[in-house]
């Protein structure tokens, strides 16, 4: 329990001080908490889906990734600007957020449900908000959310800008 939090999650102090990389990709896949686990997963299957079925399986892991890493760096270094280094963050909440963006970008007007008339869009600035929100009471947490969102936003425009580039 204890060691693999302390080896594998995110410690922005130790992915610097100790060249712990392997930290950025590995704090992605643990979850301490069930809520925190189930959240995800239900993100990960709500707007993962939406996006792999129309881009396809491959574009869609390497974005996935790509938002987890992105919400890494920027907590790292985000933790380190403010003088919070030492704390250590975990879960896929990064990569989703990323997701959530995405989907705001890639499929604006799909529902993020069918029953509800709740778009892509909306769901995204809203989940900013939160992460903004969050941000202030856990800053690694914050850090890692709005990283991901960016990430995804960033990757998102960049596609949607180019169209051609899809696979």
């Amino acid at each position: 329990g204890a060691d693999v939090a302390h080896n594998f999650a995110l410690n922005p102090s130790a992915v610097v001080g100790a060249l712990a990389v392997w930290q950025v990709f590995t704090y992605m896949f643990l979850h301490t908490k069930v809520w925190h686990w189930v959240f995800n997963a239900i993100g990960l299957f709500l707007f993962g889906s939406m996006i792999e079925r129309s881009r396809g399986t491959g574009w869609f892991t390497r974005f996935y990734v790509a938002c987890g890493l992105g919400a890494a760096v920027i907590c790292v270094a985000g933790t380190h600007a403010i003088g919070r280094e030492k704390e250590f963050t975990l879960g896929a909440s990064g990569a989703v957020f990323g997701l959530i963006a995405g989907a705001g970008i890639l499929l604006p007007h799909q529902p993020v449900v069918p029953f509800l008339p709740l778009r892509c869009w909306l769901f995204a600035i809203l989940a900013a908000c939160l992460a903004l929100y969050k941000a202030f009471d856990d800053p690694a947490g914050g850090f890692v959310h709005l990283g991901g969102a960016s990430t995804g936003l960033a990757i998102a425009l960049a596609t949607k800008l180019r169209p051609w580039s899809s696979e």
